[in-house]
């Protein structure tokens, strides 16, 4: 069974449309949707927005479903210079860019001396999402493997979002990624997070990810539906 993490409403209620057989969990409040998507056994949350949601919805996926792999899907703002909107950045790893320890002589987004803060995506996993999410572009966007910056806030800076590539090497930065990303760590649980660009690196995000959120949730299904193909020829 393969988990997916979806970040806003718009992406949640796209993929339920898509799936069949359809058996709603209620745990803790939280809404798991069981079922089957091309095929393919899944289960399918709404974590809310921010770090510690994003955490809590993947332990309580993880523990109660056992999925082989999981997948956190949805939108981020640009910090790679040559990303536009409706490019997709698929993680390589993530990393917290708010986890401020340097007072400690640690690097920021790092936990202690002895770690770097860093959580590698599955890359196979990451592959073969390549591989799918190249189906759905068509060409007409570009589709990269890098580094993800999650924070809890919403960047409407160029300062911050340049800071934030400077000082990570990140393509994009959202709100819930790494968080699944060290849940998904600690488990052993194979991870990939996806994210399309819902806005770019200039002070004019906001009304950017409003416009964008549509395409971003038709991407979402689209693209499962191709990568859960892949999967099963594997």
């Amino acid at each position: 069974m393969i988990g997916i993490i979806t970040a806003v409403t718009a992406e949640r209620d796209a993929v339920l449309e898509k799936m069949q057989d359809v058996k709603v969990h209620r745990i803790y409040e939280l809404e798991f949707n069981e079922g089957v998507l091309n095929n393919t056994r899944c289960v399918m949350a709404m974590a809310g927005v921010g770090k510690v949601n994003a955490a809590r919805c993947t332990q309580l996926l993880i523990d109660h479903f056992q999925p082989s792999c999981l997948i956190n899907v949805g939108s981020a703002g640009a910090l790679h210079p040559g990303l536009k909107i409706g490019d997709v950045v698929i993680s390589t790893s993530c990393v917290q860019y708010d986890l401020d320890l340097t007072a400690f002589g640690i690097k920021k987004g790092a936990f202690d001396e002895d770690d770097d803060g860093i959580f590698k995506a599955d890359p196979q996993l990451a592959a073969l999402c390549e591989q799918a999410m190249a189906e759905v572009v068509h060409g007409e966007y570009k589709v990269l493997m890098g580094p993800i910056a999650t924070g809890d806030q919403f960047n409407n800076s160029a300062k911050v979002k340049m800071d934030l590539y400077n000082e990570f090497g990140a393509y994009c930065n959202e709100m819930e990624g790494a968080a699944v990303a060290q849940v998904c760590a600690l488990c052993k649980v194979p991870f990939v997070v996806i994210r399309s660009i819902s806005d770019n690196s200039d002070d004019d995000t906001l009304e950017m990810y409003n416009n964008f959120k549509t395409l971003a949730a038709k991407r979402c299904v689209h693209f499962l539906e191709i990568l859960f193909g892949v999967l099963e020829e594997q």
